[in-house]
């Protein structure tokens, strides 16, 4: 996609870097491409080269109201200091109105293995499936596995089986029976 010109890649170094120059850039090159979706790696990087963090968060507005003016989707990644455990810090106190839609993504364990967890936290319009489901990355990309049965406190970072379970397991196959069953012993 990027040798046939469909994809460009700003690259920032986050330590030569002015948070207003690389605003502008960013939105300059959306311009340019009359691009339709952006991704920034990462929210963090924003963080780090501003040197007034009070800043931060009317900078994401301003710049998250421009691109979702001019039709732009974007989507920031936010990557967590901790790679397992009980605490998912935010990244930034009252991000929440700002954002359309959050998503966590981390690693769990799970009967001794390690699993990769998505959870949908927020869907500004509408209503969606609270399910705690397991993912790959592969060649392909992301795929959306089976939901993960019979467990709960996954996101505390210590897992347990459900009351009324034998063993925390991950289903086999991603089926709408075994969502809605998964949901109803709630």
């Amino acid at each position: 996609a990027v040798a046939r010109g469909h994809v460009e890649i700003l690259w920032q170094p986050p330590t030569e870097a002015i948070l207003d120059a690389v605003g502008a850039r960013l939105i300059s090159m959306v311009r340019r491409m009359g691009a339709k979706r952006v991704f920034i790696d990462s929210f963090g990087a924003f963080q780090a080269i501003s040197f007034h963090q009070e800043r931060v968060v009317p900078f994401f507005a301003a710049i998250a109201n421009e691109l979702r003016a001019s039709g732009t989707s974007s989507v920031w990644s936010y990557e967590t200091p901790h790679l397992v455990g009980s605490e998912i810090p935010a990244p930034l106190q009252g991000i929440s109105p700002m954002v359309d839609n959050a998503l966590v993504m981390r690693f769990v364990e799970v009967s001794s293995q390690l699993h990769r967890m998505l959870s949908i936290m927020k869907k500004r319009n509408g209503g969606f499936d609270p399910t705690l489901c397991n993912y790959a990355i592969g060649a392909t990309g992301i795929t959306l596995g089976a939901p993960f049965v019979n467990a709960e406190a996954l996101l505390t970072g210590t897992p347990h089986r459900a009351k009324r379970s034998k063993a925390i397991a991950i289903a086999k196959k991603p089926s709408t029976a075994a969502n809605s069953a998964a949901r109803k012993r709630r």
